[in-house]
């Protein structure tokens, strides 16, 4: 099976995704290349069949995460009693969620497939957005007024983040 292959320090472990130029796997350094092989082998058929299959699969992921989204933030923007302006629901890699100063929300559609309580708190995180837009302590104290364990709440979503703990997406 022919492939990209990315190496990068810092890396722990092997990650075979499929994107949109086919699949890519990402190793530490370390990783001999006959592992590395041996690894792709033995998770191709975990793989979708192509780049197509995989962008109308996030497609459906999107459209279920906005259904899924959406009234958790009007509950929570009611609470809050703050206003947004838009919602966009993205694939981002490195960020749960982010807020403009437009009072737009961004959300990766992984949230949307998070345990309530981290969905929660990612929620009241950007909403708290619009009223002081930045990480200070007013900030963390109006986070902190509608979900108390925020600080676990960021821990255990750095186990997410890290592939230490695994989404459950349901089956389409």
């Amino acid at each position: 099976m022919d492939y990209q292959l990315v190496r990068k320090r810092g890396l722990k472990r092997l990650t075979l995704r499929m994107t949109s130029k086919g699949p890519r796997v990402f190793a530490p350094k370390w990783v001999p290349k006959r592992v590395i092989d041996a690894f792709v082998e033995s998770h191709k058929d975990q793989l979708p069949e192509s780049p197509r299959e995989t962008q109308e699969r996030y497609d459906q992921y999107k459209e279920l995460a906005r259904e899924i989204l959406k009234p958790i933030i009007f509950v929570w923007s009611e609470r809050m009693g703050v206003e947004y302006n838009s919602v966009r629901i993205k694939n981002t890699r490195s960020r749960w969620g982010s807020c403009s100063s437009k009072g737009n929300l961004n959300f990766s559609f992984k949230v949307a497939f998070l345990p309530d309580h981290l969905r929660d708190y990612i929620v009241v995180h950007e909403l708290a957005h619009l009223t002081y837009l930045d990480h200070s302590p007013r900030f963390w104290a109006l986070v902190a007024r509608y979900i108390p364990e925020y600080q676990a709440c960021k821990r255990e979503l750095d186990l997410y983040a890290k592939n230490q703990k695994s989404i459950e997406y349901p089956e389409l």
